[in-house]
């Protein structure tokens, strides 16, 4: 869910008060997208509010970016490096906007101050022939603020076709 409500579970409102919700946005696709939350007495069944939230999401910019040979039908393993600019130990939290293609090893990486460390990335085979696909991996800090992104350029390619040219290659040199 691109949209996430806090608290989540109903709840129930102080009369008279100030009654705060807080809504995270977590952007899956780029573009602009709108929202309605309702709030609804659950005794009587009864809206008591409506709110449209109308977003525009855009790409942070790209800080890496990289272009990747995966294998068509097997998928692959690849390692990116991530550096701690920081003078304090960062907790980062990794996602991609591509979840059927790209996989962490780990979902979060600890990366003390001032160093840096290798994240893994599992590459899925792809569900139909894809020649390439562009996605990104979003780094994000404790505080879920984007830190970095990584833009991944990845080129499939079947090796039985690439072993056999290889071959061919080989035998037309000799």
């Amino acid at each position: 869910v691109a949209l996430r409500i806090e608290p989540a579970a109903p709840f129930n409102l102080a009369p008279g008060a100030l009654n705060e919700l807080a809504l995270t946005l977590r952007p899956t696709h780029m573009g602009r997208k709108q929202y309605v939350v309702h709030a609804v007495d659950l005794n009587r069944g009864a809206l008591l509010a409506a709110w449209l939230v109308n977003a525009v999401q855009r790409l942070p910019a790209v800080t890496k970016a990289f272009s990747l040979t995966v294998p068509h039908r097997y998928g692959a393993s690849k390692k990116v490096s991530l550096s701690n600019p920081y003078t304090h130990d960062v907790h980062f939290v990794l996602s991609t906007d591509r979840p059927d293609l790209l996989s962490f090893k780990q979902p979060t990486v600890l990366v003390p101050a001032g160093e840096t460390r290798y994240i893994g990335l599992k590459f899925a085979p792809p569900p139909a022939v894809l020649g390439s696909a562009k996605l990104h991996v979003f780094v994000n800090n404790e505080e879920d603020k984007n830190e970095e992104l990584m833009e991944l350029s990845l080129a499939f390619t079947d090796i039985a076709r690439a072993a056999a040219s290889s071959r061919e290659a080989a035998a037309a040199a000799s």
